[in-house]
């Protein structure tokens, strides 16, 4: 079995780590590489990046993951920020009801009404600050979107598997996820 201490950033600029070993998600089993990417146990399992992330109220943002829920109906937090306001700071998450949502702009915009389920998913979210909005994509169909946004400012580290608070840890696996402080909807399907 192998677990990720470190799980590298391919700018090369702020890779995510853990080395606490209890928490490290798990890379292969009885000597072969996971099929699904890594897992997080959904206990005390997440990855943080080794640096901060500046995010200032008139940002850009776009991102992508590809992940694979273990279970449904309940609160998961797959991507967020260390420091900032609002409800943990939420870039990613999976709700009791099975919504998904973030909390980027300080208050929930769900993408996604309840039905989720535990197939393996492409998602994206794009925040366009100039428009004020947030748009989210699951496997490139569009979600609702957030109108009357407003970025909040952060600075802190980047979470994998986990909310700012420790808590609403992911229960699944994780393939990849690219993040840009930059409106990329116009390439979002090469990106997807």
């Amino acid at each position: 079995d192998a677990f990720v201490v470190t799980w590298y950033d391919q700018a090369g600029s702020n890779n995510a780590v853990q080395l606490t070993s209890a928490s490290q998600p798990q890379i292969a089993s009885s000597g072969s590489l996971l099929a699904d990417g890594l897992d997080f146990d959904g206990s005390n399992d997440f990855l943080q990046t080794s640096s901060g992330v500046s995010i200032t109220t008139s940002n850009d943002l776009s991102f992508s993951i590809v992940y694979k829920p273990d279970v449904t109906n309940a609160d998961m937090t797959l991507l967020s920020q260390e420091d900032g306001t609002g409800t943990g700071r939420s870039w990613y998450r999976m709700e009791t009801d099975a919504d998904i949502s973030t909390l980027i702009g300080g208050s929930s915009k769900v993408f996604f009404a309840a039905g989720e389920n535990t197939n393996e998913k492409l998602s994206t979210v794009i925040f366009d600050d100039s428009a004020s909005t947030i748009d989210g994509f699951k496997n490139s169909v569009t979600g609702t979107q957030g109108t009357s946004v407003n970025m909040e400012a952060a600075s802190g580290e980047i979470n994998i598997g986990e909310s700012k608070n420790s808590d609403s840890r992911f229960n699944g696996t994780v393939k990849e996820i690219i993040i840009y402080l930059s409106d990329q909807i116009d390439n979002r399907f090469k990106i997807e």
